[in-house]
């Protein structure tokens, strides 16, 4: 009986490996600007790109390295609203990419700290912090 269990025990850690294996090999890597940020369209939008000059309405999930949530605009329900190229937002990270999002489309992030606060510590996110982003462009208007 014990080897059955065993042989049991075996059969499933063999198919777990199998399936993280096929998992890994699913996943896509992430696309990188020239300036180094990283960027992956989880929905492409169906209108338009927006323009220098135009505002922006964003809602956007911003978390550290272990994950600890900075700001969340789905769980305040607050959408963010900003000029394009009018230093408005502090992160040009988050400038870039809503610049090569259509409206509609979502994409996740990955700031690294020269598109972010750089070396500025802001209240609770410490100097030289990646920031792991997902924007959603809910809006364009001239």
């Amino acid at each position: 009986m014990k080897k059955i269990i065993l042989l049991i025990a075996a059969i499933l850690t063999i198919a777990a490996c199998v399936n993280l294996e096929k998992q890994q090999k699913k996943e896509i890597p992430f696309n990188v600007s020239p300036t180094g940020l990283k960027y992956i369209s989880v929905r492409d939008g169906t209108g338009p790109k927006p323009q220098i000059n135009q505002k922006v309405t964003v809602h956007f999930r911003m978390a550290d390295a272990a994950g600890k949530i900075i700001e969340d605009t789905y769980l305040s329900k607050k959408s963010v609203t900003f000029k394009i190229g009018s230093d408005e937002i502090i992160l040009k990270g988050l400038e870039e990419a809503v610049l090569m999002m259509n409206n509609g489309g979502l994409m996740k992030l990955i700031i690294p700290p020269d598109l972010g606060f750089g070396d500025r510590a802001i209240q609770r996110v410490p100097a030289n912090t990646t920031l792991y982003m997902e924007v959603e462009l809910l809006q364009i208007q001239n």
